[in-house]
C-alpha cells in the first residue's frame, strides 16, 4: 500500500512530519483525491526583535536542504 510505503520512508527522516490534505478546492482535484504535504524543522525561530533578512533567508536555505533529501527520497520511490 502506498501509505505505508510513504510512513516508512519517513521514518528516515524523524524530523520531517508529513500527512495527506483534501485538495477537492485545488485545480488538482480533478486528477489527485489528496495531497501529500510534509513540514521540515527550521534552524531559528525569529521574532520581530531578532528578524533580519539574512537570518530570514538562511532559515529558508535549511529548510529547503532537509526538504531535498525527503523530497528526492519520496521521488525516487514513486
Amino acid at each position: 500500500m502506498v501509505e505505508e510505503r510513504i510512513r516508512y520512508l519517513f521514518l528516515r527522516y524523524p524530523d520531517c512530519l508529513y500527512g495527506f490534505t483534501d485538495i477537492s478546492y485545488s485545480r488538482y482535484a480533478e486528477h489527485y483525491k489528496s495531497a501529500l504535504v510534509f513540514a521540515v524543522p527550521h534552524g531559528e525561530l525569529l521574532t520581530m526583535e531578532a528578524y533580519t533578512e539574512e537570518r530570514f533567508e538562511g532559515g529558508i536555505r535549511e529548510a529547503r536542504a532537509a526538504d531535498c533529501k525527503a523530497v528526492r527520497s519520496v521521488r525516487r520511490r514513486f
